[in-house]
């Protein structure tokens, strides 16, 4: 297999990934990047989880973005209790320590996409050189 066929191959499934993250946002989803491995298997760090708003009320098993302080976390409800929603990463052992109130729920997951968060995870743990060696190979890589 010639470079050229590599290089097209791998630019058109990176563009399928970026074109099956973009369409959702486009109809007004919220993506969400996984940034850290709290949900494996289920979720890995750097796939990009498409939200939808919350409408009514939430059910055990479903994926949620919420408000911790600043950040946003993406863990599953593992129960629904009066004053909010108990959740877990699917990866850890216990149960997160508060309740999630209703108001900090930014978003439910509707669909997963993986490893478009790629680049926004190494820029998060400033890894510039991963960032620079994508870009150069996406500048090089020959459109015929």
């Amino acid at each position: 297999m010639s470079v050229n066929a590599v290089g097209t191959f791998v630019i058109s499934i990176v563009a399928s990934f970026v074109f099956l993250g973009l369409v959702p946002v486009l109809a007004g989803y919220r993506p969400v990047v996984v940034a850290s491995g709290s949900m494996a298997p289920s979720l890995r760090t750097s796939d990009v989880v498409i939200t939808d708003r919350p409408e009514g009320e939430l059910a055990v098993g479903s994926v949620i973005d919420f408000q911790v302080g600043q950040e946003s976390r993406i863990h599953r409800i593992v129960e629904v209790a009066a004053e909010g929603y108990r959740t877990k990463g699917d990866a850890n052992q216990t149960v997160d320590g508060s309740l999630v109130a209703r108001s900090d729920v930014n978003g439910v997951g509707v669909m997963v996409v993986p490893l478009v968060g790629l680049p926004a995870v190494w820029a998060g743990q400033g890894r510039w050189f991963h960032l620079v060696i994508v870009m150069v190979a996406f500048v090089a890589a020959p459109t015929s």
